[in-house]
């Protein structure tokens, strides 16, 4: 806030823009045998005001609107915030994931940059870990149980996360299984199973209990359905570094 008083035009100013402004005023003037105040006077019953003032300033001659408004981002471009310790916005939260899979750890840090962060294992520093977030793949037994945390620091002192639990699955999720189905001679048929879980996974298909070569996918396509598929049985073994999955049964009706 800014007031200028040239000896006969009040103008006042906020966030350096003028708000109000009156002329012909030639009652009021400064007088030198009395203290000046700030943040107090007759309507507040010389009270103090309920708030914080800073940079007062008083000049000699009525200040132009330009010079308002020059003091005003001058005062603004100086502003800065109170230096801060770090602390947490958001911890790093306990997850389960398949082995295999990527997992990661986030956090949200308030404080005084710059932040440098450095992510704990059982207590113990990973080396490389050294952001807000840190990913990496699941492996099991070795992840499977682990304690993570992330230690915070400024120039004006270091604070640690809570600590994220980690579990790591090895089945094999089964979504979608195969279904029978019929089709006539001559058209194509296809079978495909969904499924998730700890990684790398495979397949493998088999007519009437023999496996078929090269038919290592999701899904098994036959290009022409021939009366010698009537009734032929087919199936599909999956297999991750953990386990395996039954084998699956559906038949084929020409």
């Amino acid at each position: 806030m800014a007031a200028t008083f040239d000896g006969t035009n009040v103008v006042f100013y906020i966030n350096g823009a003028a708000v109000n402004q009156a002329g012909g005023i030639t009652g009021y003037l400064a007088n030198p045998g009395d203290f000046g105040q700030i943040g107090a006077g007759d309507n507040t019953g010389f009270l103090p005001f309920s708030g914080n003032v800073d940079e007062v300033a008083f000049y000699t001659n009525a200040l132009s609107s330009a010079d308002i408004l020059a003091h005003y981002q001058l005062g603004t471009n100086s502003f800065r915030s109170p230096p801060t310790p770090p602390s947490f916005v958001s911890q790093p939260a306990s997850q389960t994931n398949y082995a295999g899979v990527t997992t990661t750890l986030t956090v949200v840090v308030a404080g005084t940059p710059p932040l440098t962060y450095q992510w704990l294992k059982g207590g113990n520093p990973v080396q490389d870990a050294t952001n807000s977030s840190y990913s990496f793949v699941t492996t099991y037994p070795r992840d499977d149980g682990a304690a993570f945390s992330v230690k915070v620091s400024n120039s004006l002192g270091s604070t640690n996360s809570d600590v994220a639990l980690i579990g790591v699955l090895t089945n094999i999720d089964l979504v979608g299984p195969p279904l029978s189905i019929t089709r006539t001679v001559g058209s194509h048929a296809t079978f495909r199973v969904g499924a998730g879980g700890a990684v790398p996974l495979t397949y493998q298909w088999s007519r009437n209990g023999l496996p078929l070569a090269g038919e290592t996918g999701a899904s098994l396509h036959l290009a022409s359905v021939q009366l010698s598929d009537d009734s032929a049985t087919y199936s599909v073994l999956l297999t991750n570094p953990f386990t395996s999955t039954n084998r699956l049964l559906m038949t084929l009706c020409g």
